[in-house]
């Protein structure tokens, strides 16, 4: 039974649902736990979710309030609408007058701009793990 489904590709195994999500992307179905997601993020008009193990899959879906699972705050950062973070997937860098943030997975190096409002807000955030 599905209990989520965004245009057939992405959904959650019911049994499973407060610790991982089942996408679907061809024939493959990728269990990701979540614990394991490093990022979300929209670039082109669509929704990626990037792991810890190197997998970059499309979501497919609307919007972040789409996703099924829920990305509290004790794991992610609220970036933006089209950016979500987790605890130890990126670093802060800032270069000139941009902060960055920039991922850890060595296959994906994908570099985000961190608007300089959150900055407090995300320095308080990682400061909060420890």
């Amino acid at each position: 039974m599905i209990t989520h489904q965004s245009t057939a590709s992405a959904y959650m195994n019911p049994i499973t649902r407060r610790d991982s999500i089942v996408i679907k992307f061809g024939k493959v179905h990728y269990r990701i736990q979540y614990d394991q997601i490093a990022y979300l993020y929209k670039a082109e008009g669509i929704f990626f979710l990037v792991d810890k193990k190197q997998l970059k899959l499309p979501l497919f879906i609307n919007s972040l309030e789409d996703f099924p699972l829920p990305l509290g705050e004790d794991q992610f950062f609220h970036v933006s609408d089209r950016l979500v973070v987790s605890r130890g997937s990126v670093e802060l860098q800032p270069l000139l007058d941009t902060i960055y943030l920039f991922a850890f997975n060595a296959r994906f190096r994908n570099k985000f701009i961190l608007p300089k409002f959150k900055l407090t807000q995300f320095q308080n955030w990682l400061q909060s793990s420890k």
